[in-house]
């Protein structure tokens, strides 16, 4: 349902307030496209609202182009890396852009937070589209000696929500060309050391329909081994890739907790917590599950 949400939801707003729009799918979004330009014509007029495409007649992305334009505003949703050629295309109109970019959005369970709980509402987003959202969770932050005990939480979570994953309550991989990289990365990650966890045992999957089971990695020194050894895994190389879909990120407690702020900072004596991985966490903002943040909600973002 995203394409559908992403298509929209900016129309909405634009035509709400009295502008035309003209809106350019994604090229992973073709069938979708075609609905849309069987079934908008039926509620607006063509200088109101115009769908493109993302291939042009000669097969070629008219993405380029599109953003050449001179829009009043330009709204964007994708990788950091096109929201760059976007922003430098709209540039030349001095066209005001919206960038909604992808990243990594790590998890922090405080100690003083029930861990059952913490599990039921992180499980609830990481699995919400097959965790194929970009500010989805793509890393774990538990007290030390407390992973085993989540893993238990979320395979009885899992097992509760999908007990089968193939009967369509659970999202398959959005193309072909996704899945293997995941395949791939998860592959990577168990070469550099981690030890994968299945949350839906005896669940295979169907590599067919691009059902990936979910899977737990745990990894406790993938940090200090990328870092130091200069030879990081796929996933720490790219701190901005929305990889794990379906996998958490356990890794050994590099956060100490600052009981009178309410709020979290490194500890300054590891040195290896400017590497990639927390790079991105800082960047991309932390969700931290703890007792306090109940009074505003699930989580809170900090």
């Amino acid at each position: 349902n995203f394409p559908i949400a992403m298509t929209v939801q900016p129309m909405i707003g634009a035509l709400a307030a009295g502008n035309r729009v003209m809106v350019k799918m994604s090229e992973n979004s073709a069938h979708l496209a075609r609905l849309l330009q069987s079934l908008l014509p039926r509620y607006f007029a063509a200088d109101k609202v115009s769908l493109f495409q993302d291939a042009g007649d000669d097969g070629q992305s008219i993405g380029p182009l599109f953003t050449q334009l001179p829009f009043n505003h330009l709204f964007f949703t994708g990788s950091p890396q096109t929201g760059k050629a976007v922003m430098a295309n709209c540039a030349a109109n001095l066209t005001p852009v919206t960038l909604e970019l992808g990243g990594k959005s790590p998890a922090i369970v405080a100690p003083d937070y029930p861990l059952e709980k913490a599990a039921e509402r992180i499980l609830w987003v990481k699995m919400l589209n097959a965790g194929q959202i970009c500010t989805n969770v793509a890393s774990l932050f538990v007290p030390a000696g407390q992973e085993q005990a989540f893993i238990e939480n979320a395979r009885r979570i899992v097992q509760q929500r999908y007990p089968d994953l193939g009967k369509g309550a659970y999202t398959a991989i959005i193309d072909a060309r996704q899945y293997p990289r995941l395949q791939e990365m998860l592959a990577d990650a168990t070469a550099h050391g981690a030890q994968a966890v299945p949350l839906a045992p005896g669940q295979p999957g169907d590599p067919q329909r691009r059902i990936m089971p979910p899977v737990a990695l745990l990894w406790r020194f993938c940090t200090a081994w990328c870092v130091l050894l200069k030879n990081p895994c796929k996933i720490c190389a790219k701190p901005s890739v929305n990889f794990p879909q379906r996998a958490f990120f356990f890794r050994e407690s590099r956060v100490q907790w600052d009981e009178e702020s309410q709020s979290h900072k490194n500890r300054t004596e590891i040195s290896v917590d400017s590497g990639p991985c927390l790079r991105g966490m800082r960047r991309a903002g932390v969700w931290v599950c703890r007792s306090a943040a109940d009074r505003a909600g699930p989580c809170s973002r900090e």
